[in-house]
């Protein structure tokens, strides 16, 4: 007997709350682009940053809670997760070269 994910999710739902579902959900998407990173960086023979891994997957992890306050629904969440912690990366990125760029004000 073959289980969809949908119907395996909602039989996993009547055993755990509804919050941490959907923080899973979001760790999941965290972890399939902490994958994909871990794969370009041993390609390119770059370290690997353990620390990065860790915390970006504990913020995924509050995002897919979060979204699911919004928007219950598991799949939500894990696009979340996996969008999320790019885009503050992302922010926090163009915020530290705008910081190196600018010019100072003459006295």
């Amino acid at each position: 007997m073959v289980i969809g994910v949908h119907a395996m999710l909602e039989q996993i739902s009547l055993l755990l709350p509804g919050w941490f579902i959907l923080a899973v959900a979001g760790g999941l998407g965290q972890l399939v682009r902490s994958i994909q990173g871990v794969y370009k960086a041993v390609q390119n023979n770059e370290p690997i940053k353990i620390s990065k891994i860790f915390w970006s997957f504990c913020f995924a992890l509050f995002t897919g809670a979060g979204v699911g306050f919004l928007y219950p629904d598991p799949r939500a969440a894990f696009l979340a997760g996996y969008a999320a912690t790019d885009f503050v990366e992302g922010l926090v990125k163009g915020v530290s070269i705008g910081k190196s760029n600018t010019v100072s004000q003459p006295k």
